[in-house]
């Protein structure tokens, strides 16, 4: 994963590097498996090392003798647990990076109308009493195949204004490069899939193709690479002013970009406006993109956090069966310590320490590296330490107990299987 990091930070994320971090998630899950009976067999090895009674001592030669059975009906754990923790630690790096509350002076608009329609709506903001800034966008794909990156062609001074982000200054070139953007001074400029309303390209549309060329002298930075937005569009890798593509025309209008003084009135007012020149465009602000994603990251959190309990109650199933049908095969053993003396709360005591003592190991196995892994990829798109989430504690501390749960359900058993009836000898 240190190596994956840069290499996506160098040529973006796609194609076979996505193969790469997948592969590499499979590989640790199908080496926490293979590990797993090892790690197994040292659990019981420490049970046994630091046994103080019959129950630790029993439990530990138990999984030391056969840790692939034990290790077996956890097995599932591994994935359930690890996928959750890497979910949650993304989810704090989101919650860390999201800007509180968004920005609600800023609108963006996804244009959908033609270009009579998109100059109608620029007359009328431009009348609207607390619109302080508009610029229009085109959005566009600078170069071809894997040199592709993404950009917008618009007048920078204009867009640069109507974004609520400080620091930022367009030079006098005709190429500004942005966070993520890299210098090109020829090459094809193709429309982009978002310029059309909804991603879908009407029958017999073309996206439209332009060429790009400008001096190496012609590129200025309007913005620092490490720059964070806390506007509704993101800030532009490359911003392209219209005097540099051939033709300049080429393009629809996709977005625009509209800054207020942040009153009600003025928010609605250029909405309102927009919605009746430009019917079917969907305009947005900060604070709502930042709540919609909130819900979106909520949801998924509540499936992730649901299917890891469900994978562990399923485990706790399975290490059930387990417990029995090692009960049924040591019934005779357990009936003579009845009959030595040991009482039937520690019988139970041992079946429960050899159920827990594997799912909780590799319950915190998979934790730890699904975090650690989170934390080295952070750490490699220079994201720096992100605190985990506590959370995940909580979600495999309900977790454990409802599989443990499960497992003491069938603690009853041990009564009628360790009878006196289980010491006959035929």
């Amino acid at each position: 994963f240190g190596a994956l990091g840069p290499l996506a930070s160098s040529t973006g994320v796609g194609g076979p590097l996505l193969w790469l971090f997948g592969g590499s998630f499979f590989g640790i899950i199908v080496g926490i498996a293979i590990a797993g009976p090892w790690l197994t067999a040292a659990v019981g090895w420490i049970l046994t090392r630091l046994a103080r009674g019959p129950v630790a001592l029993l439990a530990g030669r138990r999984l030391s003798d056969d840790p692939h059975s034990s290790f077996g009906a956890v097995g599932g754990v591994v994935m359930a647990v690890f996928i959750g923790s890497v979910f949650l630690s993304i989810a704090s790096l989101a919650a860390a990076a999201s800007p509180v509350g968004g920005s609600g002076d800023a609108l963006t608009v996804s244009v959908s109308g033609d270009s009579s329609a998109v100059k109608r709506a620029l007359d009328d903001l431009a009348e609207t009493g607390g619109v302080q800034a508009v610029a229009t966008l085109r959005e566009v794909n600078v170069g071809q195949g894997d040199n592709q990156q993404p950009g917008v062609i618009a007048d920078c001074a204009s867009l640069v204004a109507a974004l609520p982000v400080s620091g930022l200054q367009c030079g006098p070139g005709l190429v500004h490069l942005g966070p993520g953007g890299k210098p090109v001074t020829d090459a094809i400029v193709t429309g982009s899939f978002t310029t059309v309303a909804g991603g879908y390209l009407p029958p017999g549309r073309l996206l439209g193709e332009a060429r790009l060329h400008v001096d190496a002298a012609a590129i200025d930075r309007y913005a620092p690479a490490s720059t964070a937005s806390d506007s509704p569009l993101a800030l532009p890798a490359l911003i392209i002013d219209p005097r540099a593509v051939t033709p300049s025309d080429t393009f629809p209008v996709s977005q625009i970009a509209i800054l207020t003084d942040g009153t009600p009135s003025a928010i609605e007012a250029a909405r309102t406006v927009v919605e009746v020149d430009l019917p079917g465009s969907v305009v947005w602000t900060a604070s709502q993109v930042a709540t919609d994603a909130a819900k979106w990251f909520v949801e998924l959190g509540r499936v992730v956090t649901l299917g890891v309990i469900g994978a562990m109650l399923l485990a706790g199933a399975t290490l059930a069966i387990a417990v029995i049908t090692g009960l049924v095969e040591r019934r005779r053993p357990f009936a003579l310590l009845r009959l030595a003396g040991m009482p039937l709360r520690r019988l139970k005591a041992v079946l429960l320490l050899e159920a827990a003592a594997p799912l909780i190991a590799v319950a915190a196995l998979s934790a730890l590296l699904g975090v650690g892994v989170t934390q080295l990829l952070f750490r490699s798109f220079s994201a720096g330490f992100v605190t985990p989430d506590p959370s995940i504690v909580g979600l495999l501390t309900i977790a454990v107990a409802g599989a443990l749960g499960v497992v003491a359900l069938a603690m009853p058993l041990v009564d009628s299987l360790t009878g006196t009836q289980a010491t006959r000898f035929e």
